[in-house]
């Protein structure tokens, strides 16, 4: 989660894979600076790394990374709430890594599909893929893959009313995260927890929970969970009685929304993909 240092070092990497001409190197190197910019929310830059990256891994025939790359496409999209195309993106990665035979691939494949799932209320439907996900990432010890699948059954508990098997889910995840140390996937957990509370009644442990959230989110620069935070914590301070510090959280959410998915972020995004299309 150190995205400055990460970025120093993949600009420098892309400088050498430029000098070098070597294309696959320049395909990963692009794909991984990806995962950075969506990470801080530059949704616009991540697209256009992300196809970049596409084309020249589709050039090269690596279709082990190709794979990769169209998950976390898929990924932004939903970010962005364009849950049609997250689906497609969602789809093809599935089929490269059932084609390829790896666990490890076809588990984010199912974890991304159960997300889109989830946005889209087919609840059923969403815990089907991410328990299915779940028993994959276990099987083969992946500790990342498990806690995601953990985190997002427990959001869908959640919506369902389950309090008591979101919370047993969530605390699992959140400890799995803070033993690997992603400190986004940790702030993550924090706002799902942090939700339950205000479910549950617990504004007091809600609103320390969020806040310790947004800290995280701050400090790495995540933009997005930057965004969720202030967006519960606006909910919680109303129902506490302080609508002057509700109004401001919900002004902070505002802005920062607009600025990772506004109208005219979204409309230049699609531009890139009609481009890229089109090429």
């Amino acid at each position: 989660s150190d995205h400055e240092k990460a970025m120093s070092l993949l600009l420098e990497a892309e400088q050498m894979m430029k000098s070098l001409e070597e294309e696959g190197g320049l395909g990963l190197t692009r794909g991984v600076m990806a995962g950075v910019q969506l990470s801080l929310g530059d949704y616009e830059k991540a697209l256009a790394s992300s196809f970049a990256a596409l084309k020249a891994h589709r050039r090269t025939g690596d279709r082990l990374n190709e794979g990769w790359i169209l998950h976390g496409i898929g990924g932004g999209y939903h970010e962005m709430g364009d849950y049609p195309r997250a689906l497609q993106y969602h789809e093809e990665t599935l089929k490269v890594f059932e084609e390829l035979d790896l666990d490890v691939g076809r588990g984010r494949a199912l974890t991304g599909l159960g997300t889109v799932y989830h946005s889209l209320k087919e609840y059923d439907k969403a815990l089907e893929y991410h328990r299915r996900s779940l028993a994959i990432f276990q099987e083969v010890g992946n500790d990342l893959g498990e806690s995601r699948a953990l985190n997002d059954i427990g959001v869908v508990l959640q919506e369902q009313g389950n309090h008591a098997a979101a919370r047993e889910h969530h605390e699992r995840a959140l400890a799995l995260r803070e033993r690997f140390g992603n400190k986004q996937a940790i702030s993550t957990s924090l706002i799902n927890l942090g939700k339950l509370e205000v479910a549950e009644g617990k504004l007091d442990a809600a609103l320390d929970t969020v806040l310790r959230a947004l800290d995280i989110a701050e400090e790495i620069k995540a933009k997005p969970r930057m965004f969720q935070a202030h967006m519960v914590l606006s909910e919680i301070c109303y129902d506490m009685g302080d609508p002057g510090a509700a109004l401001v959280h919900y002004k902070i959410y505002q802005q920062i929304k607009e600025e990772v998915v506004g109208d005219q972020a979204n409309s230049r995004l699609k531009t890139l993909e009609v481009s890229f299309q089109m090429e």
